[in-house]
């Protein structure tokens, strides 16, 4: 449904010292609408503080805001919400239309305001090339034109990750990390994520960011291995981070699996060879019984790193690896890069010996 829509200004008034009392008024050109105003809490849904309906095209809501937070102003006739970041201080936002939002508030939203200007440019660039792509013909000139898509995504994830990183400890980063989630892949999402301070990473929006990474997230060649420590044979805990080789044989296994035990074998001829060129091994067990655990550990003669944490629950690093049979691995490179991934040993070895003369 197309609608010409028209919101003047919506104007945060703050009166008092100790308390905010928030007042939103605006205008819309349909009358008998109803608009709501949501706050993002990182429940599956957010909380609906008001709903009002429109009267000869003005509106107007009543709330409090205790501290600056993620709001969406809900448009019930387009189904469509647009999300702001709403500060103790005066707030205006001018809605020409739905490609045009014009938000004015606090330091924080300017620091959102001042990204999203930037990334606009980059975006009609962007749609200038496409354009271009549809009508050009020569291979050549298409493969430039696709290069510059690459150079100019490339721009705008920098531009996203800079102004995250220069609010890592306020609302703005966090706003900057969901307000997109859903438009980038997994990885990306990630590496915002964690640019986030720890306070916010593991606050309720940021659990809720957490979550839709854990239920996306698979490593795959190309992409970066999670950081995990788990406790070794003798309970010490052991972070991948913190295991320095050249290439890196993540490795998950069990006691009680044959062809586990079968590939480990092959996996001794490999360590062999190739510890003293930089390769390092790191078996992660998904036993949960340690004297079964250990006592293959002993009877096979593995030297290598030997990691478990001796449970299958949901939290478990295999099955947030998202591993459904075993054996598998994972070859990283030293900055823990997937370089492959399988179930079995053919080719392994040549991809070892690739990966440690690169």
């Amino acid at each position: 449904m197309k609608h010409s829509l028209l919101i003047t200004s919506i104007v945060i008034c703050l009166l008092g010292a100790d308390s905010v009392y928030a007042q939103i008024h605006g205008t819309y050109p349909q009358n008998n609408v109803a608009l709501s105003l949501l706050r993002i809490t990182g429940k599956p849904s957010p909380d609906t503080l008001e709903t009002v309906n429109t009267h000869n095209g003005k509106f107007a809501f009543t709330t409090q805001l205790k501290e600056p937070g993620i709001y969406t102003l809900f448009l019930h006739d387009l189904d469509w919400n647009i999300p702001m970041l709403l500060e103790n201080q005066n707030n205006t936002i001018a809605i020409p239309n739905l490609q045009s939002v014009q938000i004015k508030g606090g330091k924080l939203q300017k620091q959102i305001t001042d990204c999203q200007q930037k990334l606009q440019k980059l975006t009609k660039q962007q749609i200038a090339i496409t354009e271009l792509l549809k009508q050009e013909k020569d291979e050549n000139q298409q493969a430039r034109l696709h290069n510059q898509q690459l150079q100019l995504e490339k721009q705008s994830n920098e531009i996203i990750e800079h102004y995250i990183r220069n609010n890592s400890t306020n609302m703005a980063g966090l706003f900057l990390v969901w307000d997109k989630m859903e438009w980038v892949n997994f990885q990306e999402l990630e590496n915002r994520f964690l640019l986030l301070d720890e306070k916010l990473q593991t606050g309720p929006i940021g659990q809720s960011i957490r979550q839709k990474i854990d239920k996306r997230w698979y490593l795959k060649p190309g992409g970066i291995a999670r950081d995990f420590t788990i406790p070794d044979t003798l309970g010490n805990p052991v972070s991948l981070s913190s295991i320095k080789a050249k290439v890196k044989l993540l490795d998950f296994w069990a006691s009680w699996c044959t062809p586990c035990r079968k590939a480990n074998k092959t996996f001794i001829t490999f360590y062999e060879k190739y510890k003293d060129q930089g390769l390092e091994i790191i078996s992660v067990s998904v036993d949960r019984n340690a004297r079964q655990w250990k006592q293959a550990i002993r009877q096979d003669g593995y030297k290598w790193i030997q990691l478990s944490e001796l449970k299958s629950t949901p939290e478990a690093w295999y099955r947030r690896y998202k591993i459904n049979s075993i054996p598998y691995w994972f070859l990283l490179d030293e900055n823990n890069k997937c370089i492959a991934a399988g179930n079995d040993e053919k080719g392994l070895e040549e991809m070892i010996q690739k990966a440690l003369k690169d």
